[in-house]
Order: C-alpha cells, then sequence, then structure tokens
C-alpha cells in the first residue's frame, strides 16, 4: 500500500511537470507567432542622402529585431529612427535580420543592403546581436567564438563601434519559474563574456543585464515589453535611446550637432541614475 501511493504521489508530480513544461512551451509557441507575425509588418528604418546633400557620416546597424524595431509599429521609432531624426545629416544603413544570430550578423558585414554605396569603412556601427544566441540554446562556445571574429572585423571597417547587450531575458513576462531561473544565469555569463570580449577589441558595450532586485524593465512589464513578452517596446527604445545618447560623444562620432538635447540623467525607469543602469565598457 506504502509502495502503491508513493507511485501515485510520483506520478501526479510528473504529470504536474509535464503541464507546467506544456504551457511554458506554449507561450513560447505563441511568443515566436506573435514575434515573426511582427517581424514581417517591421521594416528597419534607413535613409539615404540625396547628392545633392553630402553626408556627414556614415551610420550602418546590424545584428537582430532590435535593429530592425520590433516592438514597435513605426520604425522611426527604433534606435536606428530616434538616430537618425537627432542626427539629419547622417546617412543610416540598416542591415538588421529579426532572428539573426551572432554568426548571421558577421555575415551582415558582407552583405550591403541595395541602394546603398558599397563603402570600405563607416563612422560608426550599431550591433544588436547576441540574444538569439542564448535563447537558442546553441553552443556558448561557438556564441563566443563568433563574437570575437565579429568585434574584429568591425573594427577593421568603422572607427567607431557599439554594442548593445541584452537585457535579463529571463525577467521578461515570457519566461515562467524555473526557466526564467534558468535563462537568467544564462543570460548572465553570455552578457559578461560578450562584454570581456568587445573590451578586447575596444568597442563599446552596453550591459543592459540586471538582476531582478535592479532591473527596471520587469517593473512594469505592461510598459516596457511589446505583446509578445519579450521584444522591447516603444518606450523602452526610447529609454535605451537616451542612455546611448548621454553615454557616447555622438556629436564629435557624426561629425554635426544634435537636433535634439539628451535628457537629464535620472529620466531612467526606475528613478535611479542611468550611468547605474547601463555601465558602458570599452
Amino acid at each position: 500500500a506504502m509502495a502503491g501511493r508513493s507511485w501515485v504521489g510520483l506520478a501526479g508530480v510528473l504529470g504536474g511537470a509535464a503541464v507546467y513544461v506544456t504551457v511554458q512551451v506554449a507561450l513560447l509557441a505563441v511568443s515566436a507567432r506573435r514575434g515573426r507575425c511582427r517581424a514581417r509588418s517591421s521594416a528597419p528604418f534607413e535613409r539615404v542622402l540625396p547628392t545633392s546633400a553630402p553626408a556627414r557620416a556614415h551610420v550602418l546597424v546590424l545584428g537582430d529585431s532590435t535593429g530592425v524595431g520590433v516592438g514597435v509599429d513605426d520604425p522611426c521609432a527604433s534606435l536606428a529612427g530616434l538616430l537618425a531624426r537627432d542626427f539629419p545629416g547622417s546617412t543610416l544603413e540598416n542591415r538588421s535580420i529579426a532572428g539573426a544570430r551572432l554568426l548571421d550578423t558577421l555575415h551582415q558585414v558582407l552583405v550591403p543592403r541595395a541602394g546603398f554605396p558599397v563603402r570600405a569603412r563607416h563612422d560608426l556601427v550599431m550591433v544588436h546581436a547576441g540574444g538569439n544566441d542564448v535563447l537558442r540554446v546553441g553552443s556558448m562556445r561557438d556564441a563566443l567564438s563568433d563574437a570575437d571574429t565579429l568585434c574584429a572585423a568591425l573594427c577593421d571597417r568603422a572607427d567607431h563601434v557599439v554594442w548593445f547587450g541584452s537585457a535579463n531575458i529571463g525577467l521578461s513576462p515570457l519566461f515562467l519559474p524555473p526557466f526564467g531561473r534558468w535563462m537568467t544565469a544564462r543570460m548572465r555569463r553570455a552578457n559578461g563574456a560578450f562584454r570581456r570580449i568587445a573590451g578586447r577589441h575596444g568597442v563599446v558595450f552596453f550591459d543592459y543585464f540586471r538582476e531582478a532586485a535592479r532591473d527596471p524593465y520587469s517593473r512594469k512589464p505592461e510598459r516596457y515589453y511589446a505583446a509578445d513578452g519579450v521584444h522591447p517596446s516603444r518606450a523602452a527604445y526610447r529609454y535605451c535611446y537616451r542612455q546611448m545618447r548621454r553615454a557616447l560623444p555622438l556629436e564629435r562620432w557624426l561629425h554635426e550637432p544634435s537636433q535634439r538635447a539628451a535628457r537629464p540623467a535620472n529620466d531612467a525607469p526606475n528613478g535611479s541614475r542611468t550611468s547605474q543602469e547601463a555601465p558602458v565598457s570599452r
């Protein structure tokens, strides 16, 4: 009888675990479907200046869906669009593709967008990559090797390279515990390694990873996450852009004064100073 009760208890635990896993897989499938729909309807922001008005600077955007601007309905609200708004004298070429990994981003370096002149060198390269390498649970060793190769290739082709690291994906509404904790641990290791690789190459790395107690996005998920529960919202892109504007000498890099002043340094989702929210490494 005791053995029978034990087996019944074990079966109940396993059954509950199976239901739990099924729910998490279903959430992932729904989010992926929403993400694909958004990606299909999203066009990356880019701009070619007329030959009558030569560009002051040339900006290249590479990477995944965050480079495309998935999560907002208007590409002007993406990081690329916000940069173009403030620096109208810059040509902006955006080769980002939703779902791209680091290896895909490396391939983007070699394939220019139609309508843009082939350039041997850019004034600024903005990289949005690494999150999909973590989400898709591939080999981390391969991802780090790809990151190293990518940084080396970009430094040969640009005066300045900025890499935007991923936030703590495990805290997004998409993941349930314990999956969220596992994804947080994976992202923690990856972002730390990406930051060290960027530093070796002189690449500016924006580290948006935060532990649960300090993560600004998960405190207001309805504001800072898109409907799919993983991509940034308009407010999140705007917040990240403000941090970049305050931290980097873009006026000098892009050879023109900004059309808008950077917002005050205490304009962060949780009221803390931005310098504590997104440390920058070189």
